[in-house]
């Protein structure tokens, strides 16, 4: 003989089934804050690994500049070619080497950070001159061998005359200084990010706006690296 299910029991299944409801919605909307919480911190982790890696880069370039000049009786690699008449960072330094057609200041110290031209290819990639937040930022760039990732001080005065050029100047053969005519290496920089907003020759291939944000990292004559509050 079948008993009856009682109401006692059939109230406590439906209110057993209500309960789990709600402490579903309750774990996806922990979730959902901790996700808030979260992302944004390991997109500061992401940044920050960038920023580490592109001070790692311009480091890379001041010693392989540094011991080019070394190696030339203490004369800077030039003279190197700019596509800019201004004083000041300008573009032109282009993360690719390219023999054929640019007398860039990779192609002089290329072999200083590890990259050589081979027989068969006309142009190849740095990875020293390139910036990973310049990659986040600009993907499509990084593909063009005329994309500036660092600016280089072609004329910053640093002589008192205006057209001193620390690095030369290949269209008007002009050569380069040695390394002891630049009277504060510390303050006068080699390199430093490039944007149109802070680089004399914003034609080229570089991004918009700082791609580090609120920073651009720069590295001086006497090899240290620093970062300059925008």
């Amino acid at each position: 003989m079948n008993m009856p299910q009682s109401n006692t029991s059939a109230h406590q299944s439906r209110a057993f089934s209500a309960f789990t409801l709600i402490e579903l919605l309750t774990v996806i909307a922990i979730i959902g804050i901790l996700a808030g919480i979260i992302l944004p911190t390991i997109g500061k982790v992401r940044e920050t690994a960038r920023r580490a890696q592109c001070v790692s880069n311009l480091r890379q370039i001041a010693n392989a500049t540094l011991l080019f000049a070394d190696d030339h009786r203490g004369i800077l690699p030039g003279g190197i070619k700019d596509n800019s008449n201004h004083l000041g960072l300008a573009g032109g330094q282009a993360a690719w080497i390219n023999i054929e057609k640019w007398n860039m200041l990779g192609t002089h110290i290329a072999p200083y950070l590890g990259t050589t031209l081979p027989p068969d290819k006309t142009s190849v990639l740095m990875p020293a001159f390139v910036c990973p937040s310049f990659v986040s930022k600009c993907p499509d760039l990084v593909a063009k061998t005329n994309s500036i990732v660092y600016a280089v001080n072609i004329s910053n005065l640093i002589t008192g005359n205006s057209n001193s050029r620390p690095f030369g100047y290949s269209n008007s053969n002009t050569t380069a200084l040695r390394i002891e005519q630049i009277p504060d290496r510390s303050r006068t920089l080699m390199l430093r990010d490039s944007d149109k907003k802070k680089t004399t020759d914003a034609s080229w291939d570089c991004p918009p706006e700082p791609v580090h944000g609120n920073i651009r990292n720069g590295v001086y004559f006497d090899g240290h690296v620093s970062a300059s509050k925008i």
